[in-house]
Order: structure tokens, then C-alpha cells, then sequence
């Protein structure tokens, strides 16, 4: 693993360990994130130049198996444009160059987080 993928992976998990410290069985977790893409390269420089680091970039099954480790079970991972096209043709064409954003649903699942809190 290089140092920028487990730095990524530190940012992220950290958070995700306390949420899921708080989340009751059944809770939902709906997550809005970046699928990697070449537009992100510009956007994260212009996001970097305004204070905003663009810090995490995930593929649906590695999103899948962070939060799994988490006990949540992704219910419902899509491309922000294909929720765009069953909306309307204008939220379809206003959504058609965000084809690197996502939303995944996840639940809470009833069994806890390993002794300690720690996945």
C-alpha cells in the first residue's frame, strides 16, 4: 500500500469508527463521494488552491468493503448522473459531466465493531 493510500485510508476510517460507534442497528448512512476520473485532477487543484483538499477517491467495491469493515452494508451505490436521468432530462444534462460523483445508501448492520472499537 503506498503512503498516500494509507493516508487516505486513515483520513477516512477514523471518522467512519466513531460514527459507527454511534449508529444503532438499522441506522442509515448516505455518502456522497468521488469515483476516480481525470476531472478530478483539475477539480482538486482548484479545490487545494481555495484551502479544500480533495483527500479521498474510491471505486463502488472498495467503498463497499470500507464501510463493511465498519459493520454497514451498502444497500444502493449510483452515479450522480444515473439518479439525474430518472428525475428529468434537465437534471440529466445539468448532471451529465459529474459522472465521477456517487451516493451510496449503507445500513447499520446489528453485529458490533470488534473489542476495543477498533475494525
Amino acid at each position: 500500500m503506498s503512503n498516500s493510500a494509507r493516508a487516505q485510508q486513515s483520513q477516512t476510517t477514523l471518522p467512519l469508527l466513531g460514527l459507527a460507534a454511534r449508529s444503532a442497528p438499522g441506522s442509515r448512512l448516505v455518502i456522497v463521494y468521488h469515483s476516480p476520473a481525470a476531472l478530478l485532477w483539475f477539480v482538486g487543484l482548484m479545490l487545494r488552491r481555495l484551502g479544500e483538499p480533495l483527500r479521498s477517491v474510491f471505486r463502488a467495491p472498495e467503498l463497499r468493503a470500507l464501510l463493511a469493515k465498519y459493520a454497514f452494508d451498502v444497500v444502493h451505490d449510483e452515479s450522480l448522473p444515473a439518479i439525474g436521468q430518472r428525475l428529468s432530462s434537465e437534471v440529466a444534462r445539468g448532471t451529465r459531466i459529474m459522472r465521477h460523483m456517487r451516493i451510496a445508501t449503507a445500513v447499520r448492520l446489528a453485529s458490533s465493531l470488534p473489542s476495543g472499537g477498533r475494525p
